[in-house]
């Protein structure tokens, strides 16, 4: 289902490459890149749908590795540095001194991990600041991201967390959002012995953080995922 889902929507976003760069006018140009970025979010949303079908039928493993954490971060920030400041809204990273240059952890789940809470901040953010922070606590990481956006109800910070949750204090129909992203995050953040919360209320912005132990097991985590209930 994955592979037969999967291709078609390549083929349909290669194309849609291919038109607009042979467009012969703006209209058409256009035309072409909205197909494109409409084909690549429903791939998005697939592959989302896809990695909680996994994680709900106990199949979902994680590949562990030495993860070079400031690095990462540094590389993560760059992407969402540029959609902020076409925002007009200021982003800012801080990266404690103590914090260990290699931690054990799945580095595609850790940027996704950072990818979904960045966009949600800066989206959610018209005016003010998004700030990134990591520091180390013992063994183990805290992860902020903290925005000016327009906060969160208290009684929706669990909420938020499950899947498909668009509540009116913070996914909307105006913002757009599958409620996927926050369930995810939660998921892999948990997979990788972490946990993950927000602190809110509304006017006050939202500050969304997580920990991670610096050291894991990865053969041993991989083997206790494998037909898991």
């Amino acid at each position: 289902m994955s592979h037969e889902l999967r291709t078609p929507l390549n083929g349909i976003i290669g194309f849609a490459e291919l038109l607009r760069d042979e467009a012969d006018s703006e209209e058409s140009r256009e035309n072409a890149d909205i197909i494109e970025k409409s084909s690549r979010h429903l791939l998005d949303l697939v592959n989302s749908i896809l990695d909680v079908a996994k994680i709900e039928a106990g199949v979902m493993v994680l590949h562990f590795e030495r993860v070079d954490m400031p690095a990462l971060v540094a590389e993560v920030a760059r992407v969402h540095q540029v959609a902020a400041a076409s925002k007009g809204i200021g982003f800012s990273v801080q990266i404690a001194a103590d914090v260990p240059e290699q931690i054990s952890a799945d580095a595609t789940r850790l940027r996704q991990i950072l990818h979904n809470l960045l966009h949600n901040a800066i989206k959610f953010t018209q005016a003010g600041e998004v700030r990134l922070s990591v520091e180390s606590q013992g063994e183990r990481l805290m992860v902020r991201v903290q925005d000016t956006g327009p906060g969160i109800a208290e009684n929706m910070h669990a909420s938020i967390f499950e899947m498909f949750c668009q509540g009116d204090a913070f996914l909307t129909r105006s913002h757009g959002g599958t409620g996927l992203g926050l369930t995810l995050a939660r998921h892999f953040v948990e997979l990788m012995g972490g946990s993950i919360g927000v602190e809110s209320k509304p006017g006050s912005g939202a500050t969304f953080f997580f920990t991670l132990p610096v050291a894991r097991s990865p053969v041993a985590r991989a083997h206790s995922l494998q037909g898991a209930p």
